[in-house]
């Protein structure tokens, strides 16, 4: 998964910047990675417990991505150059959800087949 939600993550940078015609820049990290791994711990596991480093708050699973994704968007959001940090960090949650509606439906397909009523013999 994190290889799949990287990827995703470092492409969101390239794609924006040959939209907007801004010249590319090479994308390294593993940001975007870890980013999307955290939404999806906080999408699968929502009500869990996470105690962060700093400040060592215990606090929901789902509100730790929140904060942690408001945070490493911010300096983006406000015009402060980052060099399409913020972006990657987007592209690999966008990535971490998809990866994980797509597992929900095939799952779902899976077990529709499975528990499907059998029809009535002849």
């Amino acid at each position: 998964m994190l290889l799949r939600v990287g990827d995703h993550g470092g492409s969101q940078p390239t794609f924006h910047t040959h939209l907007f015609g801004a010249p590319p820049a090479p994308v390294v990290g593993a940001s975007g990675g870890v980013f999307g791994l955290i939404l999806a711990y906080a999408f699968l596991f929502p009500n869990r417990k996470v105690i962060p480093l700093i400040p060592p708050i215990p606090m929901p699973a789902w509100l730790f991505a929140t904060l942690y994704a408001g945070i490493g968007t911010l300096p983006g959001s406000h015009g402060v150059s980052v060099g399409g940090r913020a972006l990657a960090h987007l592209g690999g949650m966008v990535g971490s959800a998809l990866v994980i509606v797509n597992w929900r439906r095939a799952r779902n397909r899976a077990l529709s087949s499975i528990t499907a009523p059998f029809p009535a013999p002849p």
